[in-house]
C-alpha cells in the first residue's frame, strides 16, 4: 500500500495483485464464469478500490475483504440494471437490424457538410485556414507548427486551433442556420 500512495508502479502492481484474484474469483461467482462483463467489473473494481485507497491516504482493516464487498456490490448493480434494461442477442436480430452501408440521403447530407466545411473553411483568414489545414488534413506534428508560428508552448497551437475551430464554427452556423452560434 506504501509503494502504491508514494506513486511506485512496482508498489501498485504488487497492491493490485494483492486484491485482483479475490475480486476476479467473486466476481466469476455472481455473474458466472466466462461472463461477457467479467474482465470489465473486475478492473473497475480494482480501480474503485485504488482510488479509494488514494482518496484516503490509506486503509485501516482488511483490504481484501473491502475489495470483495466492492465487487459484489459493483456485480449486484450491474445484475440489476441487466434486468431492468434486459438484454437482447445481436445475432438472433441481424436481420432486422440497420444496414450499416451508407444510404443515398446520408451521402447527400456528407456532400452538403463538405461543402459547407469548405466554404467555411475558404472565408476563414489565411492563417486559420493553413493551421487547421496543417493539424487535419496534413497531420503535421504539434511541435513542428509550434516552431513554424513562432510559439513558446505546444498549449499555444492547441489554443490557436480552438480559436479558428470557433471561427468556422460561427461561419457554419451563419451559413446553415442564419445565427452566428452564440
Amino acid at each position: 500500500m506504501q509503494g502504491l500512495l508514494a506513486g511506485d508502479t512496482a508498489g501498485e502492481a504488487a497492491f493490485v495483485a494483492t486484491i485482483q484474484p479475490p475480486v476476479r474469483a467473486n466476481v466469476e461467482r455472481m455473474l458466472g464464469p466466462g461472463h461477457a462483463d467479467a474482465d470489465d467489473l473486475v478492473q473497475e473494481c480494482v480501480v474503485a478500490v485504488i482510488g479509494h485507497v488514494r482518496a484516503r491516504g490509506g486503509f485501516v482493516g482488511n483490504l481484501q475483504v473491502f475489495a470483495v464487498t466492492v465487487a459484489r456490490n459493483r456485480c449486484r448493480s450491474h445484475l440489476a440494471l441487466r434486468r431492468f434494461r434486459g438484454h437482447v442477442d445481436v445475432d438472433e436480430r441481424a436481420d432486422i437490424l440497420a444496414d450499416p452501408a451508407a444510404s443515398p440521403l446520408d451521402l447527400c447530407e456528407e456532400a452538403e457538410v463538405r461543402r459547407a466545411v469548405r466554404q467555411a473553411l475558404a472565408e476563414l483568414d489565411d492563417d486559420c485556414r493553413r493551421l487547421l489545414e496543417d493539424v487535419y488534413l496534413r497531420d503535421v506534428p504539434i511541435e513542428a507548427l509550434r516552431q513554424r508560428l513562432g510559439l513558446g508552448s505546444v498549449q499555444a497551437v492547441y489554443h490557436r486551433r480552438c480559436v479558428c475551430l470557433r471561427k468556422v464554427s460561427t461561419l457554419l452556423n451563419r451559413r446553415l442556420f442564419g445565427r452566428s452560434g452564440r
